[in-house]
């Protein structure tokens, strides 16, 4: 799996989210897209960091940045994020992995068991996530990409451990002027 690095355009795609509509990367031309990978639908650790993603939602929705996740699960699956709402960005079902190919999303074991993992659980089930069904690779790690109005990879994140998501600081140089809430902490 080649991994993608800054610079290079990001790779096209076609794929449906959970609620069956259509999403291609194309439809994002002209604005800022952060496009998350996560590990399945029901994992705390994913559910945790969309759960911090929304707490600047609006921030980002005034900045022109759509957010798009990907989860290596089926649609039926996915479910409301354990009693929440889903957010109001497309959330896409890949069961078969291909995005994750595709933009060279690593799996891991020994990263299920990095010490930091077991903090980030007890903080999701601080928050109300709760392991549900493993529905997808129990292996996959995080990955996020910041891609520009272009369709330039400009930040490249591919995650070591389990609960290895993209520093908050990249995140706020991209967007531009997004200061972390009191809640959210996704560095």
């Amino acid at each position: 799996m080649e991994r993608l690095k800054p610079g290079d355009l990001a790779p096209s795609f076609t794929a449906h989210t959970f609620d069956g509509k259509t999403v291609n990367l194309d439809y994002f031309k002209g604005k800022k897209t952060w496009l998350c990978f996560y590990r399945y639908a029901n994992c705390p650790l994913c559910h945790q960091h969309i759960f911090e993603i929304t707490q600047n939602m609006e921030k980002m929705r005034l900045n022109n940045i759509q957010i798009v996740a990907v989860f290596e699960s089926e649609r039926v699956k996915f479910g409301k994020l354990q009693g929440r709402k889903f957010p109001r960005f497309p959330m896409i079902s890949d069961p078969q992995g291909k995005l994750y190919e595709l933009y060279g999303i690593p799996k891991s074991v020994a990263g299920q068991f990095h010490p930091v993992v077991m903090l980030k659980w007890f903080q999701a089930a601080m928050n109300g996530f709760f392991q549900g069904e493993i529905d997808g690779p129990f292996s996959r790690i995080p990955g996020h990409f910041l891609i520009n109005e272009d369709l330039k990879i400009e930040t490249v994140h591919y995650g070591v451990h389990a609960a290895d998501h993209i520093d908050w600081n990249a995140v706020q140089k991209f967007v531009g002027g997004i200061t972390k809430t009191k809640r959210s902490a996704l560095a």
